[in-house]
């Protein structure tokens, strides 16, 4: 618990100088203070760091909540890319597109029939003028868990559809994939149309066909947050048998989503979804950036959330903070992965968080990742063949993986 120490200062110093003063005035016997004085130190401290983790949400062991013991596989393996040469008719242009040429923004992954499905989303590239950059939503398929076979078309796309107001000319992005436990699939993904990013749903019943129900928020509060920015979809799910299903907790399902600060939002049907609101009639805010934390800067939900018995545990990206109010211990900027636990009973009620990374992003394909210039997120988490993969990555670089095995955790 790095971040303590500067918190007791304080008692630390009042103690002493009270001591020191007592002794001076021979107030008590030597002898005794000598029993007073460590005494005094050990409850002062222990009530100090106490306090601190209870107000800060933190606990002073944090392994026996947190899910896995992450390994980052090599440079070499684990990387995922786009092919860059599929050919795809736009709907929405009514042109031919090379609909993967730009960037990799983001993936998601869910396992289905023995096989690892990695979703991204993935960039029209449009030379000098980015911002007229489309983005569409691929696959790719593994059998192993490294090995990825490219599906040639995309499966969520702008089309001349009731949601295209919403998608064009931005397009989607950001896609999360769940199941749910009657065997349907759900795809929270960013509508974007260069005004407004929302957060949306699509189902489908077998990870190819795909149909949109537009904005999640859009019927909440009579459209209070219709147009209010929303991305990075993370919803409540149990593993069963060794694989992740949506769950309801209280009759509701929960996600949570955001960044800069994380927010949650239930829902009934999971089409509909109500954002948390405080007493003043705002966003909730359940989970913001630390000072003198890795996560000083920002942070930015991650993907499912998985319950486990000792709560549910969130995956999120944290951003150190250049200056006083970040993080020395690690390069300003730096962007690295923490989990939250969050009450079973009551899903917005935070217990504890990481005190540090338990993994961050350094040396991918010979470029220094601590920096600004190139920020990583957490994004996808799947059950596969025994073992955790999580997948990370940003933009203009190929997904990684880090992996953990699923019997090594007590949480399940």
């Amino acid at each position: 618990m790095r971040q303590i120490l500067p918190h007791t200062g304080g008692y630390m110093s009042f103690l002493l100088i009270f001591l020191e003063v007592g002794l001076m005035k021979n107030l008590f016997p030597m002898k005794l203070s000598k029993i007073i004085f460590p005494a005094i130190l050990f409850l002062v401290a222990a009530t100090s760091i106490l306090l601190y983790c209870i107000r800060r949400g933190e606990c002073a062991n944090p392994s026996d909540w947190t899910i896995g013991n992450f390994v980052q596989m090599n440079s070499s393996d684990s990387v995922v890319t786009q092919d860059g040469s599929g050919i795809f008719y736009c709907p929405a242009s009514q042109n031919n597109v090379c609909w993967e040429n730009g960037e990799i923004i983001n993936s998601s992954a869910i396992v289905r029939h023995d096989s690892l499905f990695l979703f991204f989303s993935v960039s029209e590239y449009a030379g000098i003028n980015a911002e007229q950059a489309v983005s569409r939503v691929g696959y790719s398929v593994s059998t192993d868990g490294i090995h990825f076979k490219r599906i040639v078309r995309p499966v969520l796309y702008p089309d001349r559809d009731q949601q295209i107001d919403y998608e064009w000319m931005g397009g989607c992005e950001a896609p999360r994939v769940s199941e749910t436990n009657d065997g349907r699939y759900l795809m929270f993904y960013t509508q974007c149309n260069r005004s407004c990013k929302r957060l949306a749903v699509a189902t489908s019943s077998d990870l190819k066909t795909w149909t949109k129900h537009g904005p999640i928020f859009r019927k909440a509060y009579n459209g209070k947050y219709g147009n209010t920015d929303s991305k990075f979809a993370s919803i409540v799910s149990r593993v069963v048998k060794g694989k992740p299903f949506v769950q309801k907790i209280n009759g509701k399902y929960y996600l949570y989503w955001g960044s800069d600060n994380l927010y949650a939002a239930v829902s009934e049907n999971l089409i509909d979804w109500i954002p948390v609101e405080d007493e003043n009639g705002d966003l909730k805010k359940i989970l913001s950036p630390r000072n003198n934390s890795f996560d000083s800067n920002l942070i930015a939900s991650g993907p499912s959330a998985v319950m486990t018995s000792k709560g549910i545990v969130l995956f999120y990206s944290g951003q150190n903070r250049e200056g006083a109010f970040g993080d020395k211990s690690y390069p300003g900027q730096m962007l690295g992965g923490g989990q939250a636990l969050f009450s079973a009973q009551k899903p917005e009620k935070l217990l504890a968080r990481s005190d540090q990374p338990f993994v961050y992003f350094k040396d991918i394909l010979g470029k220094n990742t601590n920096n600004r210039s190139t920020p990583l997120f957490l994004q996808g988490l799947a059950c596969f063949k025994g073992k955790w993969y999580l997948f990370y990555g940003n933009r203009g670089l190929p997904a990684r993986i880090a992996v953990c095995n699923l019997k090594d955790s007590e949480l399940f």
